[in-house]
C-alpha cells in the first residue's frame, strides 16, 4: 500500500511509525552515554582502547548507512520496500542486545567488539529504512514536521523511561553501570518487537521501482557533497554529530568527576530527559510560526549560552547543576528534529525523473556525515583525556583531572555549536538546485 500525496496520515499511523524510535533511542542513548563508563568500569578497558573500539564500531555503522539506504530504495516487495529490512534487522538487534548489555566482567575485547558489530548492523537495518520511510511519507512541510516531531517526542519519552530504573538504583545507592545497562537492555528486548509489529500493522509503506548497482551504492557515499547546494546541510549534520558525541559521551564522566556529583549522574539525566519531552512541543509550535531556519538559529544560540554557563557552575552542588539540566533538557531533541525537516525540504527538490524521492539514499548519506563526525570526535576526545591522565577505572582525586573533563565538555560542545550557527547565518542551507 502506498499513501497518495493527498491522503493525510492519521495520528494513529504517525504514532505507530514513531514507535520503533522509542527503542532506538534507548539503544543510542545507552551506547552514547552509558557504554564508555560500562566498558571502563565493568569490562576494564582503558580510555585509549575505548576510543579505538568506539571509533571502529561507529565507522562500521557509518559505512553501512548509505549502503542500507540504497538497498532499501531499490527493494521491490509487495508488502513495501522498508518493512522487509526492518524485519530482517530485528533478530540481529535482539541477539546483539542480549550479548552486549548482559556481558560478564571477564568478557574479552574481541568478544565485545563482535557483539557490538552485530548489534550496530542490526540497528542500521532498522533505523535507516525507518528514517527513509518517515522522510517520504510526510508529503508537506507541516506533515513532515508532524512525523519527525512525534519521532522526537517518542525518543524524548523513551529516555525517561529507559533511565528511570537506573535512576532508582542510583538513589538507592547502587551506581554500578553494569546493572544500569542490564535494565536498559531488558527494556529494549521487550519494547522493540512490540513497536515493530505495531508499525508494520498500522502504517502504510511505499513501493520501490529503483534498481541497485555498484555505481548507485558508491554514489551514495558521496551524495551529501555531490552538489555545492548540499554542502551547508552536510556541514550542519557533521556539526550535530560532533556536538552530540561530546554531550553524550562525556555526560556521566562530567557529572561524576567534573562536577563532583558521583551519585547524581543518572538521576539528573532523568530530569533532563523529562524536560526534553516538555520542550519538543514548544519547538514544533515555533517551527510552525517561524519556519525551520530561524527556529534552529534560536536553538543553537541558546545552547551556546548554556554551554558557557557550565564553566561557572559550582562543583559539588546539586541544585545549580539540576537547574542547568532542566534548561538543557528543554532544548534537547530540537536540533535533530529541525535538521531532518531541512533534509526533507532538500529531498522535495531532488525527485528523480519519475517523481520518486530517493529518501533512503539521502537519509543514509547525510547520517553518514553525522556518524563520521561523531566517531572522529569520540576518538579524539577519549584519547586526549587519557593523555592528560584521566582514568575512570580509578578514583579521580586530582583537581586538574576533574577540570580537564569539564573543559573538554565545554570546548567540545562550543566549537560545533558556533560552527553550525555560522553556517546558518550565512543563509546557505537548502537553496534551490
Amino acid at each position: 500500500m502506498t499513501p497518495s500525496r493527498t491522503e493525510p496520515l492519521s495520528w494513529a499511523q504517525v504514532l505507530a511509525l514513531s514507535a520503533p524510535t522509542f527503542a532506538f533511542v534507548g539503544f543510542e542513548g545507552s551506547v552514547s552515554i552509558f557504554l564508555p563508563t560500562y566498558l571502563s568500569t565493568h569490562i576494564g578497558l582503558s580510555l585509549a582502547t575505548i576510543a579505538a573500539l568506539m571509533f571502529v564500531i561507529r565507522l562500521w555503522d557509518t559505512l553501512n548507512d548509505p549502503l542500507m539506504g540504497a538497498i532499501s530504495d531499490a527493494t521491490r516487495f509487495r508488502h513495501g520496500r522498508r518493512k522487509v529490512w526492518i524485519v530482517a534487522g530485528l533478530p540481529l538487534v535482539l541477539s546483539g542486545t542480549g550479548f552486549v548489555y548482559f556481558a560478564p566482567p571477564d568478557l574479552s575485547l574481541w568478544q565485545m567488539a563482535a557483539g557490538l558489530f552485530v548489534l550496530t548492523a542490526g540497528w542500521t537495518m532498522i533505523n535507516v529504512p525507518h528514517g527513509a520511510w518517515a522522510l517520504e511519507i510526510g508529503q508537506t512541510p507541516q506533515a513532515r514536521m508532524k512525523v519527525f516531531g512525534l519521532r522526537s517526542a517518542a525518543g524524548l519519552l523513551a529516555m525517561p523511561i529507559f533511565v528511570l530504573g537506573p535512576a532508582v538504583l542510583e538513589r538507592m545507592g547502587h551506581s554500578d553501570v553494569a546493572a544500569h545497562m542490564a535494565l536498559i537492555g531488558a527494556l529494549i528486548l521487550i519494547v522493540l518487537p512490540v513497536a515493530v509489529v505495531w508499525m508494520l500493522w498500522q502504517t502504510p509503506d511505499t513501493s520501490g521501482k529503483g534498481r541497485l548497482d555498484v555505481r548507485t551504492v558508491w554514489r551514495g557515499y558521496g551524495l551529501a557533497f555531490s552538489k555545492r547546494a548540499y554542502w551547508p546541510l552536510a556541514a550542519l549534520f557533521g556539526g550535530a554529530g560532533a556536538y552530540y558525541a561530546v554531550d553524550a559521551g562525556l555526560y556521566l564522566f562530567l557529572v561524576r568527576y567534573g562536577m563532583g556529583l558521583p551519585e547524581w549522574g543518572v538521576s539528573l539525566l532523568l530530569v533532563q530527559t523529562v524536560c526534553g519531552l516538555i520542550g519538543i512541543g514548544v519547538w514544533i509550535r515555533l517551527h510552525h510560526r517561524w519556519d525551520t531556519r530561524p527556529t534552529l538559529r534560536l536553538v543553537l544560540g541558546l545552547q551556546i549560552v548554556f554551554c558557557l554557563i557550565l564553566l561557572v557552575l559550582p562543583k559539588g552542588e546539586v541544585w545549580p547543576f539540576a537547574l542547568y539540566s532542566v534548561a538543557r533538557g528543554l532544548m534537547s531533541g530540537a536540533v535533530f528534529t529541525l535538521l531532518r525537516a531541512l533534509l526533507g525540504e532538500l529531498l522535495d527538490q531532488e525527485r528523480d525523473a519519475d517523481g520518486r524521492k530517493p529518501a533512503g539514499a539521502f537519509y543514509g548519506a547525510f547520517h553518514l556525515v553525522l556518524n563520521l563526525a561523531a566517531a572522529s570526535v569520540t576518538f579524539i576526545l577519549f584519547r586526549a583525556l587519557g593523555a592528560v591522565g584521566f582514568d575512570p577505572r580509578l578514583p579521580v582525586t586530582g583537581e586538574a583531572q576533574a577540570e580537564a573533563v569539564r573543559l573538554a565538555a565545554v570546548i567540545g560542545q562550543f566549537i560545533p555549536l558556533v560552527f553550525m550557527l555560522w553556517v546558518l547565518m550565512r543563509r546557505m542551507v537548502v537553496t534551490k538546485v
